[in-house]
């Protein structure tokens, strides 16, 4: 016995011991994480409310051909086009290699053959143009045209993420490029769509976020490059971060593990991103939360090397919650610029910005719910309607199904009724008086009773048979209309893919 308790109280001991280290291990995860997103709320805080930049690299380093061989490498097309803009960029304004460069974002189209269409370079930091560059960190955002050469973008200003967008292509490109972003700068997201028709492959690269890191990682990741592709019913996202070596590629990645994790929580318990059974049936909370929340679970997390890479495919009703996210986004950037450039009294702001929607929250165009602005594709629309009628056959039967066992039991009940009143007339058939004219009418009500039963039995058996044929050919049509919804969508995505 004493061997016994001997071998209990060690293996307790070591249960206690273990219990404690994961519960360490965890109260320290968890620790970090919650310092990591203090830290990186404070120093974004900071950023937008100093007027300083995300970081910046030279523009001379940034433009080489060895730092863009090493971002855009892996497609020798775009990779010429970048080039040829930039060449062509600088020749024109040489006071471009001078300046600072926060973020560089390239966008491109692809024909049916893959060779690179419509290639736009929006450079993103400050440039001197003449003026001392220390004045444009404290001003955050200024009125400057760019040369014209250059086709300067609404003279917008990104005041996170550097002090002055330029925009590299051709006329013909820029044109459309500054359409788009004087729409979305103005609220307005149609131009962006009409653009969406056709994929829309971007890569935006960081050449210097450290300042935008909390101290965690400031150490830890030397770039980011944000890549994908997005069209009315598909999209990609790509998270690609450049670490200094294996170890902070590991950390990284295990930083950015519980920061998803606790995103798709918050997503579910926060905004109620979840599905949930319902009178009417299966539902769901509100449709961008489930939906981000999906999405996210959805995301893989991979390291190579030095790289930790996240990876998101979405589909339509994701796009209508990025598109629905840019319009409000460009709502708030427009009542801002109203006030603080234009330096209107906010009551005219409002007034100017006046909509059908309470407190003018979005424009008269835009439309409550997940299908809008890109409606359901016809395959989409098949599969939507072929899954009403699938649940509308699944409740036939069931209804059916639930009169088919009343009527059993009505049917049993009345043989069972028409059993016993044979069995007293047998009984009666024995005796010198044979049976009684009482007990043979209700004998005949019964048989009545258990034919008419036994008739609206076989008759429910039919209604049942029916509506399981109705179901079974419901489920094949929500199949078809699953393979050629799965095969419309597979070419989209393929198409966002390459």
């Amino acid at each position: 016995m004493k061997l016994q308790r001997r071998h209990l109280k060690r293996a307790g001991i070591t249960l206690l011991l273990l219990a404690v280290f994961a519960g360490g291990m965890l109260g320290v995860r968890g620790y970090r994480l919650a310092t990591f997103a203090y830290d990186l709320e404070s120093q974004l805080r900071y950023l937008i409310d100093d007027g300083g930049t995300i970081g910046t690299s030279p523009a001379a380093e940034t433009f080489s051909d060895l730092y863009l061989q090493v971002i855009f490498g892996d497609n020798p097309q775009l990779l010429e086009q970048v080039r040829t803009n930039i060449r062509e960029g600088v020749e024109r304004d040489p006071d471009l290699m001078l300046g600072e460069v926060a973020a560089m974002l390239v966008t491109h189209r692809e024909d049916d053959n893959g060779s690179v269409l419509d290639v736009a370079v929006h450079v993103i930091g400050g440039f001197p143009l003449g003026r001392m560059a220390p004045q444009f960190h404290r001003d955050g955002f200024f009125r400057q045209h760019v040369d014209e050469n250059l086709w300067s973008v609404a003279n917008t200003a990104l005041r996170f993420a550097g002090r002055e967008m330029v925009l590299l292509a051709d006329e013909e490109v820029a044109d459309r490029q500054s359409a788009v972003l004087d729409g979305i700068f103005d609220g307005r997201v149609g131009p962006l769509l009409v653009q969406m028709e056709e994929p829309i492959f971007y890569t935006m690269v960081l050449p210097n976020p450290r300042r935008v890191m909390p101290p965690q990682l400031r150490h830890h990741i030397s770039a980011v490059i944000y890549q994908g592709a997005i069209s009315h019913h598909a999209g990609r996202n790509e998270l690609v971060l450049l670490t200094n070596s294996r170890r902070s590629a590991n950390y990284t990645m295990s930083v950015i593990s519980d920061l998803k994790r606790v995103a798709e929580m918050a997503l579910k318990t926060r905004f109620d991103g979840v599905e949930y059974e319902a009178e009417w049936g299966t539902t769901t909370g509100p449709w961008w939360s489930y939906e981000m929340a999906q999405t996210s679970e959805q995301t893989t997390i991979e390291r190579e090397d030095n790289l930790v890479r996240l990876t998101s495919d979405f589909e339509r009703v994701m796009v209508n919650a990025i598109v629905k996210s840019i319009e409000r986004f460009g709502r708030d950037w427009r009542r801002k610029r109203l006030v603080m450039e234009e330096g209107l009294d906010p009551r005219e702001a409002d007034r100017r910005m006046a909509s059908r929607s309470p407190l003018h929250y979005w424009s008269d165009e835009h439309r409550w719910g997940p299908d809008w602005p890109v409606a359901p594709s016809d395959e989409e629309r098949r599969l939507l309607d072929s899954q009403v009628e699938l649940r509308n056959a699944e409740r036939t039967r069931e209804r059916a199904e639930a009169q088919l066992r009343r009527h059993e039991e009505a049917a049993q009940q009345a043989n069972e009724r028409r059993e016993e009143l044979e069995a007293a007339a047998a009984r009666e058939a024995e005796t010198e008086e044979g049976v009684s004219a009482r007990t043979a009418s209700r004998l005949q009500a019964a048989r009545e009773r258990a034919n008419e039963a036994e008739t609206q039995l076989a008759s429910t058996r039919e209604d049942v048979d029916s509506a399981r044929q109705a179901q079974q050919n419901a489920e094949a049509e929500v199949e078809r209309a699953e393979r050629a919804f799965a095969d419309a969508q597979e070419r989209r995505l393929q198409r966002v893919s390459r």
